[in-house]
Parts: structure tokens; C-alpha cells; sequence
């Protein structure tokens, strides 16, 4: 279930006072096309007395490439973790064609049963992304010492601010922390002096934040090249689409609310 689905799925719940009902039919929810915020999973968790189960898929191979053990105990602490590679796919992280320590980041390279020779009447995708019998996903990754996997970044949407490079899902899940955000999306925007910097799309929960409280929270745990700068644009749907706020250039969004950070 996409995070944006279960987001709805929870608050139709809460709003209802269905929680309880639901909890006696449902079994399992598996997270799906982004990391699941903490902030959903603790709602989730309290509603219905177990996790969301997360793992990680690519279309190229025709499933998971990593997910959580079914296990509670094999999965405690791992909240927002990948999980562990699934039975008969290889994963290698990468950096600069080398393979990186645990704890380091590189991006995801596979090799499964499934994988396909190439894409139909693409030599130059295929050259790109099949290599050496291994498939380049884009993900950014790092294992930690019990092989769980950790999603970081899809390497297209690293953001090079003065040079330094900055995920826009760590952003997004500090911004999440915040009482009175509901969904944020971050991408980067070019900027003449910096390169690019991120600006963020703030979905708010029942009351909005202010500019002075998302600035002061941002302050607090993120590095200064990772803060949000120019503005904070308040949403009225978290159903927005990523590729059409960095094509359109924010064109599209300027009928919402807009909160400046100075």
C-alpha cells in the first residue's frame, strides 16, 4: 500500500472510530513505493496492535528486492528499515564501481533469477543499467550489521547544494517529526548561486504551522545546507506528483497558501 493510500486508510479509521473494527478483519498492510514516515506507522501501530511491514521492489524484476521478516522479534528496531534481501536476490552497494563498508551508502545493484536480458528496443538503457549481469536500480542504500537494508535516496532526486549532497527523504522525515505536519514532499530547484536548493510542500494536519515554528524545527535537526529555504508551500492534498513539481516548476501551486522562511 502506497503511504499517500494508507495515510487516507487511517485517518477514514480515526475519523470513524473504525479502528477496532478493521483491526478484527485485517492482518497484514505492507508499505510500498516510499518509505512509510514514522509518525503514520506509530498511528498505524497504536490502531491496530502491529506494524506496517515495509520492503523494497523494482518493476525489472517482477517483485521485492528486500522486506521485513514476518517475525516480530527478527524485526524489532527496524522501523523504517528495507528489511533483509529476499530468498535468491543478490544486493551489492556501490559507489564509484566499488563496493562500500557496512554503514556506508551506495546504490543498489541486483542480481536475481528474474532479472531481465535488457529493455525491448533500448540498447541504451539496457548499457546503462545492465551491467556485468547486474541491475543498477538508482536507490541509494546502506546496510547496517544485522543486513537489514536502509533506504537513503533515489540517486535522480540527490539534491548538490554548494556541493554537498542531500537526500530529500531525510528532509521530508525530519519536516514529518513536526505535531502539525501531515505529509511533505521536498524537492531541489536550480539556484545560480547555490546549484539547487530544496523547497518543501507542507501538507498540515488540523492546524497549520507557521513559518517561525517549521524554520525553528527545521534548525533542530537538520545541517544547514538541508533546510528548506525560499518558502514553504502549504498543500490542500497530499496527492501531488514529485516529477510534475520540479517539471513544472511550482507553476502549478501558486493558487495555495504560501508560508516565506526568511
Amino acid at each position: 500500500m502506497l503511504s499517500s493510500a494508507l495515510l487516507d486508510f487511517v485517518e477514514h479509521l480515526e475519523h470513524r472510530d473504525l479502528g477496532s473494527v478493521a483491526a478484527l478483519a485485517l492482518r497484514r498492510v505492507v508499505g510500498s513505493g516510499d518509505s512509510v514516515p514514522l509518525q503514520l506507522q506509530s498511528r498505524f501501530l497504536e490502531m491496530f496492535g502491529w506494524p506496517v511491514l515495509e520492503g523494497c521492489g523494482i518493476t525489472e524484476i517482477g517483485g521485492y528486492y528486500a522486506a521485513q521478516p514476518l517475525d516480530p522479534l527478527d524485526r524489532e528496531g527496524k522501523a523504517g528499515a528495507m528489511g533483509r534481501p529476499t530468498k535468491g536476490t543478490q544486493v551489492r552497494l556501490v559507489e564509484d564501481g566499488k563496493d562500500v563498508p557496512v554503514g556506508s551508502i551506495g546504490e543498489v545493484l541486483l542480481k536475481t533469477p528474474s532479472l531481465p536480458l535488457g529493455y525491448w528496443e533500448d540498447p541504451e538503457a539496457t548499457k546503462e543499467l545492465f551491467q556485468d549481469g547486474w541491475l543498477r536500480t538508482g536507490d541509494l542504500a546502506r546496510f547496517d550489521l544485522d543486513g537489514f537494508l536502509w533506504f537513503v535516496a533515489r540517486r535522480k532526486l540527490i539534491i548538490v547544494r554548494r556541493g554537498s549532497n542531500l537526500a530529500p527523504a531525510a528532509v521530508e522525515r525530519w519536516l514529518l517529526e513536526h505535531p502539525k505536519v501531515k505529509a511533505v514532499v521536498v524537492v531541489g530547484v536550480p539556484d545560480s548561486a547555490e546549484g539547487e536548493v530544496p523547497v518543501a510542500w507542507v501538507l498540515p494536519g488540523d492546524e497549520a504551522p507557521t513559518a517561525m515554528e517549521l524554520e525553528e524545527h527545521a534548525t533542530k535537526g537538520l545541517a544547514s545546507y538541508e533546510q528548506p529555504v525560499s518558502r514553504l508551500t502549504l498543500l490542500v492534498s497530499v496527492k501531488q506528483n514529485r516529477a510534475s513539481m520540479i517539471s513544472h516548476e511550482k507553476s502549478q501551486f501558486i493558487n495555495f497558501p504560501i508560508v516565506y522562511l526568511v
